[in-house]
């Protein structure tokens, strides 16, 4: 048995060479199974090779995994049977509650209530093919900083930074392996958001790790606390990934519009300024658009519209500021929807909102397939309470689960290619399967339509919904129409 042992603990050390890791000395917190100690964290990032992540344009190029994925609140089972109707892939949840698992400080050991977590939902999302992105929240009372000592999303004060990692480690350990298969841990959400901007929302689910003092809003403490918990998740399971929990990215500070702060917009550049680059295998961000006087804000909105609006111009933002450092991580989009603005709209949504959620559902998952991201996550799959993203109202479809369903069949095995620019004023993309040719165009504002030419060899047209449209020349644009081409 000791033997066993010794080669178990060979063998993790032989994984985390290859990936190029190190302990930090006096890593190893009260009661730390952790393997190993080494020496302090380095003072420069460790020499690593990356995937570089280019949009696809000119050439076809398959997209694993597939982009398409939900964000539900609970595992309640129409939602799961909602979710494989719907094709998704990725199951984003905030399934673990540091302050509720670990509610009291080790004294001296860690007692852990694993009991409060929905272990059988997360079994029964890995038995559904689900690929869940868990996200670890909620910092408990007694290891919050002092002056943050009221909001349950609190950053973690800096002396209880090793007990976290002792705790990432024996959750990752325990649920990274048969039955739950958890490979993918967000750390905190929206951290880029200061707990002060919070007001009396004391039990925020928003990171708040933002300090509007730091000239990088706190990413460089941030950055303290991946350095700590990235060595004890590839510990417990190598292949495991570790996200950088989803940036709220409020607006760009290269080109900030008149009259707004977008100081939180330097989080992520402190993380890199701290070597972070090297304890992340993900970066993760919102991306919302919202509906406003009949309309899809989106490339029009201010906050990123040099760059080319809220999904566009945020991943240019992230990847000009990851090459910077020299770095090039998969991005994931683990939260989108096209919010209500309108609070006479948004009370009882309009017809026309429900109709341009629709085509925002198709927009934003082939241009965050065309942008080469990992994953996108539509923010809900329920009713979620907020702004009327969700995709249902009650246990009732809405018009954009409908549309979700026919893009994930439609596109199914297809490989994407170029993006389709020779018609001014829309958007769209071409794909191909072995049997057919898809075009994909859509009006960004879902406001303006367009006639275009019809193109060549057209053998069927269908709607957002999968509704067979006539083949008419001219062909007006306005709504998602998918396009299919004989060969």
């Amino acid at each position: 048995m000791q033997q066993s042992s010794s080669i178990k603990f060979i063998l993790i050390l032989a994984i985390l060479c290859a990936v190029g890791l190190s302990f930090p000395d006096g890593y190893r917190a009260k009661g730390s199974s952790l393997p190993g100690s080494a020496a302090e964290l380095p003072v420069t990032s460790p020499v690593e090779s990356y995937v570089l992540n280019l949009p696809l344009i000119g050439k076809s190029y398959p997209t694993p995994p597939p982009v398409y994925g939900v964000e539900t609140r609970n595992f309640f089972q129409w939602k799961v049977d909602k979710a494989n109707q719907a094709n998704v892939y990725w199951l984003r949840n905030a399934a673990f509650s540091w302050a509720e698992i670990e509610p009291n400080a080790p004294n001296p050991s860690h007692v852990y209530l694993w009991d409060v977590v929905d272990n059988a939902g997360l079994i029964d999302a890995y038995n559904r093919n689900l690929r869940l992105v868990a996200v670890v929240r909620d910092t408990p009372v007694w290891a919050r900083m002092p002056k943050y000592s009221a909001y349950l999303c609190g950053p973690i004060v800096a002396s209880a930074l090793d007990e976290y990692a002792q705790f990432a480690y024996e959750l990752v350990q325990r649920y990274s392996q048969p039955p739950y298969n958890i490979h993918y841990y967000e750390f905190g959400n929206e951290p880029d958001v200061e707990p002060a901007a919070l007001g009396a929302n004391y039990n925020s689910q928003f990171g708040c790790w933002g300090d509007g003092n730091d000239p990088y809003y706190g990413g460089r403490y941030y950055a303290e606390m991946l350095k700590r918990v990235y060595p004890a998740v590839k510990a417990a399971s190598p292949e495991s990934q570790v996200l950088i929990g989803g940036l709220l990215l409020y607006c760009d500070p290269t080109h900030p519009p008149v009259g707004k702060n977008c100081l939180p917009g330097k989080f992520t550049e402190g993380i890199l300024l701290n070597q972070g680059g090297a304890y992340f295998d993900i970066l993760s961000f919102h991306g919302y658009s919202g509906y406003s006087q009949g309309q899809i804000i989106d490339e029009s909105f201010d906050n990123f519209a040099v760059r080319g609006g809220q999904i566009v111009g945020k991943v240019d933002f992230l990847r000009s500021v990851m090459s910077q450092f020299g770095i090039n991580k998969p991005v994931m989009m683990s939260e989108t929807a096209l919010n209500c603005w309108p609070v006479d709209e948004c009370t009882l949504p309009s017809e026309n909102f429900l109709q341009l959620q629709a085509d925002y559902v198709v927009s934003a998952y082939v241009r965050s397939w065309g942008l080469n991201l990992l994953g996108s996550i539509w923010f809900t799959l329920e009713d979620s309470g907020w702004q009327q993203s969700g995709l249902h109202t009650g246990k009732i479809s809405r018009p954009a689960y409908d549309a979700y369903v026919f893009m994930t069949q439609e596109l199914k095995d297809a490989t994407i290619g170029s993006p389709i620019t020779q018609y001014t004023g829309l958007r769209g993309y071409q794909f191909t399967t072995s049997t057919r040719s898809i075009w994909v165009l859509w009006s960004p504002d879902g406001l303006t339509a367009q006639t275009i030419p019809l193109p060549n060899n057209v053998s069927q047209i269908y709607n957002k919904y999968g509704q067979v449209e006539p083949i008419t020349n001219p062909l007006t644009i306005l709504h998602p129409t998918y396009l299919e081409f004989l060969y």
